[in-house]
Formats: C-alpha cells, structure tokens, sequence
C-alpha cells in the first residue's frame, strides 16, 4: 500500500502539478527503473535460502510465474519493435 501512496504522490506531482518542466518521461522512467531494481532484486534473500537448504519450498510460485510473463511480455515487444 505504501508503494502505491507513493506512486499516486510522484503521478500526481510529475502529471498534474507540473513539477518535472517538460522532463515527465524521463522523472518517471528512472523512478521505475528503481522500483524493478528493488521488485526483481527482493527474490535474492530467498535464493540464498534455496541454496543453503537445498530446498525450494520457500520460493513463491506465483510471484515467480508473474515474473516470468512479465518479463517475457516485455522482451517479445522489444523483438515486435526492433528494439
């Protein structure tokens, strides 16, 4: 819910109030890029655990399915646009 409170907050003073002057994409593409740092880094603890148990009962599948599409969705519009 925090992330969400500051998402609407940095929207809100990028979109409407006018504070990034004509740098809106640029604001809000790094912002991003910080917030996937953190989205794709939070698995790493739970790798560590996966391999000093040597289980992988702790891994959550859901996230992890999420991800996979996620990321897939993304590369197969970059190969869609030549990019």
């Amino acid at each position: 819910m925090r992330i969400l409170i500051v998402w609407m907050i940095i929207l809100v003073c990028v979109g409407w109030l006018g504070f990034a002057n004509g740098h809106e994409q640029n604001i809000v593409g790094l912002l991003v890029n910080i917030n996937l740092f953190f989205f794709y880094g939070a698995p790493l603890q739970t790798m560590k655990a996966v391999i000093t148990e040597k289980s992988s009962d702790s891994i959550h599948a859901p996230t992890m399915i999420m991800n996979w599409f996620n990321t897939s969705f993304w590369a197969l519009y970059g190969l869609a646009k030549l990019d």
